[in-house]
């Protein structure tokens, strides 16, 4: 089982929970669905260059130089988180250094600030086989090395402080944080011997939350006779104290056994949500159907993370009895767990045999205006092709939720039926009246994003009756938004596929030349004029688009070339390598050529 960081009552417990150990949680492997896309930008489909970043390693000679100079503090310890830095980017050959950083850690007189940074490159460098010089390091020099030091030591599971750390926490005396590493550190090492000592502090309400809820953590990954003894104590007070409901589920961390399952079913019914979560995640870690005989008390719960781990386990029953309470979260308040669940009944509809009664729940989740139900069950239905709710699409293309009316257009360009042409470019010059009357503008929620679908939809099932609303679109109005104009710059060469229009064309060559006005028009426009241009075989095009073959690899770029291509034939030329950075600015650097030397 795995600890799990609730959202708790009060900040403090759950700064703390936030440290809890996580795992790989077991659950089905659901695959992603289709959700609302801009399809334009997928035909035709560019590959873009990406960008390469290089980090030359010129700069080793003078850092190890630097390092040398031991009458300059401030610059050894610079060059050092230098280093670190270095290394977090990803340079090669920072490893060179260890002589050097051992070498600096036995001066006794060193600067204990560019101490703490030599100890911290050599933790950076994966340097366990120094592991007993680091410990010698915490030992001598205190805390400002110890709290670096000994973290690094617990992560390697390195046993160099297992003596010191055990004295720690029997003798309880030491400074929060210094227990807290002692406790993370016996844990990290399995120590059995530590489980008397670690108990004590659990139990002893006295000591600081942090410090009791890293004993139990550690407790949680020490086997030690009493784990479910203590568990039990933790359990029954567990109701007046939501501290000892969290310990009592992280002391059983690693048990997967009945008694462990026993001890935590009844903190299920925990007065606090965070000991609900913490209970119910680790039941579906020892078996994911545990949580299911809760579904019917918590399923309301007003905690995203008591629901999630039900919704999860009625995902794994497979069993068609779960699907109505499980389409129930199509309209849950929490985007990530609804987009969970629409993702979860599609994988439960074509994977499990459960696709009747999928349909049936989503389609009466749709039947009703909650709007993220509608969203999410829209979704759904789309991903199933249940071509029978194209008429509440249409409906709920005038939703008052902006998300709402972009999903259904969605969903009607998907499912491409001629019959609802009429209603949605009905609902397309809506949108566009409200642009002209001032109504609607780019913060309207879903209008620019409403309308781009729907020119999407209209280029794709070559709906001649609607050019003269995308045509509206493609003169330089800023207002109307980017996409939308995009997409009608894309929808038009659909209307006029084979056909080269005389004035279409002159159009969008505007489009594609307008680069030197003072507000010089998009590249999206512009790209989506060039694809344009050859999908209505507009040959005389071709001179102006070799104009922006610049093979950058931009989107314009690429557009043109592939232009140029249906249009003569001439081969797309190759995408490029894309720009190269080098990280070359470094506090202390070698000089090149041209640098002034002074």
């Amino acid at each position: 089982m795995a600890s799990y960081a609730s959202r708790l009552i009060f900040p403090a417990l759950l700064a703390c929970l936030l440290c809890l150990d996580s795992r790989a949680e077991a659950q089905d492997e659901i695959p992603e669905i289709d959700v609302v896309d801009l399809v334009m930008f997928d035909d035709p489909k560019f590959k873009f260059p990406e960008p390469r970043f290089e980090i030359p390693t010129d700069p080793i000679r003078v850092w190890m130089s630097a390092l040398q100079r031991a009458e300059d503090t401030e610059l050894q310890r610079v060059t050092l988180d230098t280093l670190s830095i270095a290394k977090r980017l990803g340079m090669e050959g920072l490893d060179a250094f260890k002589p050097t950083l051992i070498e600096l850690l036995s001066r006794e007189e060193l600067d204990l600030s560019v101490r703490r940074s030599a100890v911290s490159v050599m933790i950076h460098l994966d340097a366990r086989e120094e592991a007993s010089l680091l410990a010698k390091q915490a030992e001598q020099y205190g805390e400002p090395i110890a709290e670096i030091v000994e973290s690094a030591l617990a992560s390697w599971q390195s046993g160099e402080l297992q003596d010191r750390w055990l004295q720690r926490v029997q003798e309880g005396q030491s400074g929060r944080r210094s227990l807290i590493r002692g406790a993370e550190g016996l844990g990290a090492l399995k120590a059995v011997e530590a489980a008397k000592p670690l108990t004590q502090l659990v139990e002893n309400d006295g000591a600081a939350m942090g410090i009791r809820l890293a004993a139990a953590r550690a407790l949680g990954r020490i086997p030690f006779e009493d784990q479910l003894s203590l568990a039990d104590r933790l359990v029954s007070s567990a109701k007046t104290d939501v501290l000892r409901g969290v310990m009592a589920v992280a002391v059983l961390d690693d048990r997967d056994d009945a008694s462990a399952v026993d001890s935590l079913k009844p903190l299920v019914a925990n007065r606090s949500s965070a000991v609900q979560a913490e209970a119910l995640r680790a039941l579906y870690e020892v078996d994911p159907l545990l949580p299911l005989e809760f579904v019917e008390a918590e399923i309301q719960n007003g905690d995203v993370n008591v629901r999630r781990p039900l919704a999860r386990s009625m995902v794994r029953s497979h069993d068609a009895k779960w699907v109505e309470t499980l389409a129930s979260l199509l309209n849950d308040v929490n985007p990530s767990l609804r987009r969970e669940v629409a993702a979860s009944m599609v994988y439960l509809a074509n994977e499990h045999g459960l696709r009747d009664e999928v349909v049936a729940e989503a389609s009466r989740v749709i039947a009703r205006n909650e709007w993220r139900g509608c969203e999410q069950a829209t979704i759904v239905l789309v991903n199933l092709e249940i071509k029978e709710i194209g008429d509440r699409l249409v409906q709920l293309m005038d939703h008052p939720r902006g998300e709402v009316q972009v999903t259904a257009a969605w969903g009607l360009r998907r499912f491409a039926l001629e019959e609802h042409l009429p209603a949605m470019l009905r609902r397309g010059k809506q949108v566009y009246a409200g642009f002209r009357n001032g109504e609607l503008n780019l913060n309207t929620p879903g209008a620019e994003q409403l309308i781009t679908q729907l020119f999407m939809a209209f280029g794709q099932m070559r709906y001649s009756e609607s050019e003269g609303l995308i045509r509206d679109y493609l003169p330089k109005d800023f207002s109307l938004g980017d996409d939308a104009r995009t997409a009608a710059a894309w929808a038009i060469g659909f209307l006029h596929e084979g056909k080269a229009t005389p004035d279409v064309t002159a159009i969008l060559l505007g489009r594609l030349n307008d680069v030197t006005s003072t507000f010089a028009e998009i590249s999206p426009v512009r790209a989506m004029a060039a694809i344009s241009l050859a999908r209505m075989k507009s040959e005389a095009a071709v001179p102006d688009l070799r104009q922006y073959m610049f093979g950058d690899g931009s989107h314009t770029d690429q557009a043109c070339g592939w232009a140029i291509e249906q249009l003569t034939g001439e081969p797309k030329p190759p995408v490029r390598l894309g720009p190269l950075t080098k990280h070359n600015k470094w506090f202390l650097a070698p000089l090149q050529d041209g640098d002034d030397a002074e």
